[in-house]
């Protein structure tokens, strides 16, 4: 299994955002208590977001496993 994403920044306003990602790694979230990932094509930040609390991991790769998830506060 790959180490915690770490060094996440949720921002917001009327939507928001997590920001600080790497543009050359695949990332997914998903919101606290829900089941379903959400794959993030490679971006520096995922948008649109409802306000709340999201975990974020590293997609799994043909040599690795998915990261543990970081949970990051969107408020």
């Amino acid at each position: 299994m790959a180490p915690a994403v770490t060094g996440l920044i949720g921002a917001s306003a009327t939507t928001g955002s997590i920001t600080e990602l790497i543009d050359s790694v695949e990332y997914q979230y998903r919101a606290v208590g829900t089941t379903e990932w959400t794959t993030v094509a490679k971006s520096t930040e995922i948008t649109n977001l409802q306000l709340g609390e999201y975990e974020v991991r590293l997609a799994a790769t043909d040599t690795a496993f998915a990261s543990r998830p970081a949970r990051v506060n969107v408020d």
